[in-house]
């Protein structure tokens, strides 16, 4: 990934440049990656198949984050599909988007 501060314009930046997701299919924990690094705090939000959002991850920079596959309750998600959607903290990060299938 490159630095944020490596484009001269948040215009120019990459879409948080997708959200990879490994492994995927997943079992217990999911990696997501950014596409950029990201250096101020950011937000990813995790949806169901029905748009009910499952779970809020927040952190303050770097180039990912691990998800357990719990819910905002602590208790397991089901097997299905699930999306991503990530923000950064001010402008200089566009939104990002990805999905992953989850196998238990």
């Amino acid at each position: 990934p490159q630095k944020v501060e490596d484009y001269p314009s948040p215009a120019l930046l990459p879409d948080m440049a997708d959200l990879y997701a490994y492994p995927n299919p997943a079992n217990s924990t999911v990696h997501i990656r950014f596409g950029v690094f990201v250096s101020e705090p950011w937000r990813i939000f995790i949806f169901d198949q029905n748009g009910r959002r499952v779970r809020k991850l927040a952190g303050g920079g770097g180039s990912g984050v691990t998800w357990d596959c719990m819910d905002r309750w602590g208790r397991p998600v089901p097997s299905g599909m699930y999306y991503l959607k990530g923000y950064g903290g001010s402008d200089l990060i566009k939104a990002g988007a990805g999905r992953v299938i989850l196998l238990r």
